[in-house]
């Protein structure tokens, strides 16, 4: 039940982090003064954040709740 609960409320978060990024791609993409400079500050966001979330995901996946809620409850 713990257990289904955060991973909803992290699936909140992911979606919203995803969601700041795509913002902040469009702004790049759109505002940027230099069109070289826009791609390569596209190429270095996108790897950066790609990369964060990944590992975060990994993290996520790593932990066993069902463990650190039992010994947290008795």
């Amino acid at each position: 039940m713990i257990q289904s609960v955060i991973t909803i409320l992290y699936g909140i978060i992911v979606l919203s982090y995803v969601l700041v990024s795509l913002f902040i791609i469009y702004h790049i993409f759109n505002y940027s003064f230099n069109s070289g400079f826009k791609f390569f500050s596209l190429l270095i966001f996108t790897l950066v954040s790609a990369s964060l979330l990944i590992t975060n995901l990994m993290f996520f996946w790593a932990i066993n709740w069902s463990e650190i809620f039992s010994k947290i409850i008795t």
